[in-house]
């Protein structure tokens, strides 16, 4: 359910030029914290540390 709350918060930089795509940088973490407390949602240790577990295989796979 977190991962459902906090996936569009992401960072991204923008490659050169038109057409260039994105690099996804991860995950913004003020945005992630705020949609957490926004659905009452306890930020934990353990919580963050399996957000940040999904943040690094989700960005392995957008930046293929």
């Amino acid at each position: 359910m977190a991962w459902r709350v906090v996936a569009t918060q992401w960072r991204v930089a923008a490659l050169g030029g038109m057409g260039g795509g994105v690099v996804w940088l991860g995950l913004d973490y003020a945005g992630v914290a705020a949609g957490l407390a926004g659905m009452e949602i306890p930020a934990t240790p353990d919580l963050w540390w399996g957000l940040r577990v999904m943040e690094a295989a989700a960005k392995e796979e957008l930046n293929r």
